[in-house]
């Protein structure tokens, strides 16, 4: 039954599908309809939670800071009605769930029985998200990522405990939002860079399955500030070597990471990258949405996914696709 089922996917995504501008319009707005039907009463947008132990699959609904930062940070850039009320509901969200001042937890606590602790991955996400929506300008008190950097320059997640967790897709988030307050710390992003090789960025992420999370940090990071451009040739040769003949980079998830880090880095776009819009576009399901895969890995044999977030990293490269046609048509 797996085998067939994997046939039918890869079917499905080796179709060519039209990359025209009225195709990648009805993707958007499909996508957006079908975040506009996940999103929950409160704002959330819901995740799952896995165990695989190599004879069966076991989810069920979870609820986590993650899924609504990243499904707001792709949304607010976004000129869109729907996109507009999706941003203000997941926003008020983010707010509500904030603790001691400005931080953010995985789980709220309590959630599963467990108090995690303050962690600056998700509050990097969360305050880069309420950025981006417009909620606040800047959080101004970055103290704790100087409290938290190591002599390498990466920063630990974990915050008031001794533990030393260093993830790369971690400090990208980290770099991203402290580059929206222009708080650039000194020896973070040279510790990024020497972590770009892909053996490399898959030996420093703990909790991200693939290393293309880290390059889709990377280059949200990159995006918003200016000073970071000269990173974009950096990360593009790296993503580059993980494109698969077929234009796509395997999964669903990993298409989209990818495209996405592509669409928003590289200085021209080619048939190529169009032929892995084209893979993306093809991964679509009816609804609009894009299948959940494992994204966040807690321990071996468990993880996260979410179809809010594998659709909003979708629609980031969507979206992005759109701009920068736009502005060649123009040209």
């Amino acid at each position: 039954m797996l085998v067939l089922c994997l046939a039918i996917a890869l079917n499905a995504c080796n179709k060519n599908v039209p990359t025209d501008a009225a195709s990648v319009d009805s993707a958007i707005s499909r996508t957006l309809v079908f975040l506009q039907s996940n999103i929950l009463e409160n704002g959330e947008f819901p995740s799952r939670y896995c165990n695989e132990d190599g004879r069966f699959l076991a989810c069920e609904s979870d609820h986590s800071t993650f899924p609504t930062t990243f499904t707001v940070d792709t949304l607010a850039g976004i000129d869109n009605p729907i996109a507009a009320k999706l941003v203000a509901a997941g926003a008020a969200y983010l707010e509500s769930i904030k603790e001691n001042g400005d931080l953010w937890r995985y789980w709220q606590a309590g959630w599963r029985g467990r108090n995690m602790p303050y962690d600056l991955d998700d509050t990097s996400c969360a305050r880069a998200a309420l950025i981006k929506s417009g909620r606040t300008e800047t959080y101004g008190d970055t103290s704790a990522y100087m409290r938290n950097q190591q002599a390498d320059g990466s920063i630990n997640v974990w915050i008031g405990i001794e533990q030393n967790d260093i993830d790369c897709a971690a400090n990208a988030n980290m770099l991203y939002y402290l580059s929206l307050e222009n708080r650039i710390p000194g020896g973070l992003v040279e510790y990024l860079k020497g972590n770009l090789e892909p053996e490399k960025a898959r030996a420093c992420n703990i909790w991200y399955k693939t290393p293309l999370s880290f390059y889709y940090f990377m280059a949200r990071a990159v995006r918003s500030n200016s000073e970071l451009k000269h990173l974009s040739p950096l990360v593009v040769a790296q993503v580059e070597k993980l494109r698969l003949s077929d234009a796509s980079f395997g999964s669903m998830l990993e298409t989209a990471l990818g495209a996405a880090t592509l669409f928003i880095l590289k200085e021209t776009l080619d048939t190529k990258d169009e032929q892995t819009l084209s893979r993306l576009l093809s991964m679509q399901r009816k609804d609009g949405s894009f299948p959940a895969e494992p994204f966040y890995i807690e321990r071996k044999g468990t993880y996260f996914e979410s179809e809010a977030v594998s659709s909003a990293f979708a629609l980031d490269a969507l979206a992005t696709w759109k701009k920068r046609a736009a502005v060649n048509t123009e040209n």
